[in-house]
Order: structure tokens, then sequence, then C-alpha cells
């Protein structure tokens, strides 16, 4: 039931939304309330309710057979109400309320002057840095070594590790993970979510005369400006900011609070966003098993009728027959003898044959256990199926022990290739005969339906 509770939207329950949406499109809905159906499918899936799949009111309309899914249990932090209505533009998301809570709670978090101990992924980098300056010094070459030699940390260096080494240990005091992956590039883990991120210096595109003075014009050029720029590279709610970078009033070691309050929301959405979409394939999964279980119930049913009415067709032609043995009987009988049968011994095999080709000769359960052993096809391909798979895994287990012989083979060829020239020649021509004689026994195990590309395709 609808309960206004304020004028720019309306208090409906879980169970009365689960109705609306599986009796009326959303488009309608959105119409009905003031409000739009991105809105809508957010409502329902924030109260897990489950929504029509696309083309199910086409198929309504159509009077095609369609699946409703049920509502499910609700867990103990789902909500069951939700107010409805026209989007307000001053109103905060969720999203926004808890960033601004974060922030508040964040606050004041910044990077000190120095490192002291140095985290784990900071570590890692100093030590690799050590190692390749001193592979380095152990090459005599110049040349190789100065293209080896790494190059010596910059004023700009040493302030990036100042602060990703507060960065790491802010964000795992909130629940991430800092990694590096096999290139050394770092990234944060999160409930097993990978939160990726850059930390470069801005470059600047600058114009410059040619420096050639046959020609004028003008050259455009990358410089290095000395300013970080921080961005959060994977996918986050466009409520939240992604890029922090130097300006002039607040340097971007003063705003690590507001990078670590925006983790700390993005964190815990992405996970929820990761629980929506498996539970949506879920859904989907479900769906489409009902599906096929509806189609395999319609098929078999089709089939089962269509033994019902062999049965009738039967029924009818044993009327006619028994009809027709009684015409025969009527009428006067030949003493004769016809492939060794009189006349009533060929009217006692019609009666036997009658009596096996009538339906209604036989009894009611045997009529009803053929009708209950009729399977869809599509369930019974499973043993076709389950057939090939067997037929393949032995051809091919056969033909990985035959190659091991060729293999055998080969080492015995490489053992005796110190002998004779007529020997090795004897040895090669009979690898090769053994190896055609596996090939052609494993060509006569090859199913009938592989061709003539896919079997040189096997075999060469």
């Amino acid at each position: 039931m609808e309960k206004h509770a304020r004028s720019d939207g309306v208090l409906i329950s879980r169970a009365d939304l689960y109705r609306l949406v599986w009796t009326t499109p959303l488009t309608q809905l959105a119409a009905r309330y003031k409000t739009t159906t991105t809105e809508l499918a957010a409502i329902c899936s924030r109260l897990k309710v489950p929504r029509p799949p696309s083309g199910h009111w086409m198929k309504k309309s159509n009077g095609k057979p369609v699946v409703q899914l049920e509502l499910p249990v609700p867990a103990p932090d789902t909500p069951l109400e939700a107010i409805i209505g026209p989007p307000q533009n001053s109103r905060e998301t969720q999203t926004q309320i808890e960033l601004a809570k974060a922030r508040k709670k964040y606050a004041g978090l910044s990077v000190p002057e120095n490192i002291g101990r140095p985290h784990l992924v900071v570590e890692h980098w100093l030590v690799e840095h050590d190692r390749r300056k001193r592979e380095a010094a152990r090459i005599s070459d110049p040349s190789h070594r100065a293209f080896v030699q790494p190059k010596e940390f910059s004023a700009l260096d040493h302030r990036r590790f100042r602060f990703l080494d507060a960065f790491f240990k802010a964000v795992e005091k909130i629940g991430f993970e800092a990694k590096v992956d096999q290139y050394h590039k770092p990234y944060l883990i999160f409930d097993g979510e990978r939160v990726d991120f850059t930390l470069r210096e801005r470059q600047k595109l600058v114009r410059r005369p040619l420096d050639d003075d046959r020609y004028k014009g003008w050259d455009k050029k990358l410089e290095p400006t000395g300013d970080l720029i921080f961005k959060i590279t994977t996918w986050l709610p466009q409520e939240l900011p992604t890029a922090w970078r130097d300006n002039s009033e607040k340097p971007l070691e003063w705003q690590l609070d507001e990078i670590v309050a925006v983790l700390s929301v993005a964190g815990p959405h992405l996970v929820r966003q990761r629980n929506e979409q498996a539970e949506a394939q879920k859904r989907r999964w479900q769906e489409e098993h009902q599906q096929f279980l509806a189609r395999q119930r319609r098929e078999q049913d089709m089939k089962r009728w269509a033994l019902m009415l062999e049965f009738a067709h039967k029924r009818d032609l044993a009327e006619s027959v028994r009809r027709l043995i009684a015409e025969v009987e009527l009428r006067p009988q030949p003493e004769e003898r016809f492939d060794g049968r009189t006349s009533a011994e060929w009217l006692v095999w019609a009666r036997e044959w009658l009596k096996r080709f009538d339906p209604l000769m036989r009894e009611p359960q045997e009529l009803y256990a053929e009708l209950a052993s009729i399977r869809a096809q599509s369930a019974s391909l499973r043993g076709h199926w389950s057939g090939l798979t067997t037929l393949f895994t032995h051809f091919f287990e056969r033909l990985n022990k035959d190659r091991r012989v060729c293999t055998r083979l080969d080492c015995l060829g490489r053992k005796m290739a110190t002998k004779s020239p007529r020997s090795r020649h004897a040895v090669k021509s009979s690898k090769h005969m053994a190896c055609n004689r596996v090939k052609a026994r494993a060509r006569s195990q090859l199913p009938v339906d592989i061709g003539d590309k896919r079997e040189k395709r096997l075999f060469n």
C-alpha cells in the first residue's frame, strides 16, 4: 500500500514494489511517480526486488509464456520501504553523504617531512634500485654500463616516495592492501577488488620556434613542470573525484586526507557493486534455467501428446481390422492351405497381431509407463554428448601414447647417430615407417564427422 510520506515522494513497501514492477512496465511507473526508470531500477536493486528481464512485456503482449521470479527473503540489512518521487537536484545521494562523513573523519591527515621506517612497497623500490646499481657497477664496458645504470633519485622522486609511503600506511588502516605487480607498478586491493592508480609528474605543452634558421615556424614539446598528479584509474561513481594535483593553494601532500576519504567510500562501493553484479548474474542464470525447464516440459508434453494421438490412431485402425476379421469370418472359408496355414489358423494369427497392435488390449499401467518414459530431446542428448566425449578422450589418449613411441624412436636414432651412414639411414627409414604406422592407426580411430582438413591439422 502506498503511503504519502512527503510532498515530493511516495513511501512504498518492498512487497508492493515487487507487485508493481511485475504488473506494470517501468516506463509507465516512472511516468506515474514523476521519476526516471534509472531511479526505479536503483530502488529495486537497493530493496533486492527482482525486475522483469528484457523482452518480458513483448512476450507477454504476444501471448507467449513468461517466467516471473519470486521475491527473495530480505537480508537483515535490506530496507523494507523506499520513497519514490521526482528526482531533486538539491537532494544529496547516499554516496555524497558517505563522502562528507569520511572527509570529517580523515580531516587533518598529511604527509610527514621524513619517511622514517619506509613501507614495504617503498622499501622494495629502494632495494631494487640499489640492486640495479650494484649490477651496473660490475659491468666493465662503459657504454653497456651507462645503458644499464639507473638514474639517481631526484628531489621529485624523494617527494613521490614520501607521499606514497604516507599514502600506503593510511589506506592500510582502512582495510586496503598495497601490492606491486611484475612490472613494479603499485596497486591496492580491498576485499578482492583491485584499485589502480597513477602518480606522475604533470607535463606542459610548450610552443617554441624552430632551431633551424632555414625554416620558419613553431615546434611543440612537452616539458616537465615539477607538479605531481595523483589519479585513480579504476572506475568509480561520478559523485567521487578521481584526480588530484598540485596547485598554488594546496600541494598534493595536503590533499592526502581527501584521497583517503574517497578510497574509504570507494572500497565498499566496489564490493557492493561486485555483489550486485553476482546476484544479477545469478538471477539471469536462474531465469535461463527456468526457461530451459519450461521448454523441456513443453517439448515433453508435445511428444507425449503425439504418442497419445498415435494410440488413438492405432485404436481406430484396430477397430477397422476387427470389423474386417468379423466380416471375413461370416463368409464361407476355403479348405485349402495358404503357405502351410488353413483359414482358421490365419484368423488366429490376425487376432494375435490385433491384440499386440490395439492399445486398449494392454494394461493401463503399461500405457502410463510408456507415456512417462518420453523425455525431451535436449535431455536425451546428454548421453549422446557424453558418448562423444568418451570417444574423443580415448582417441587423444591413444594418440599421445603413440607420440611417446615416436619420441622413443627419436632417442634411439640419436644414440645410433655415431655409426656408419648406412646404419643411420636404416634407423631413419625404420623411424619414419614406424611413425607412418602410428599415424595410420590413429587415423583409423578418427570419428566419421572429422574431415580431411581437421585430419591434416591433427597429424601435420
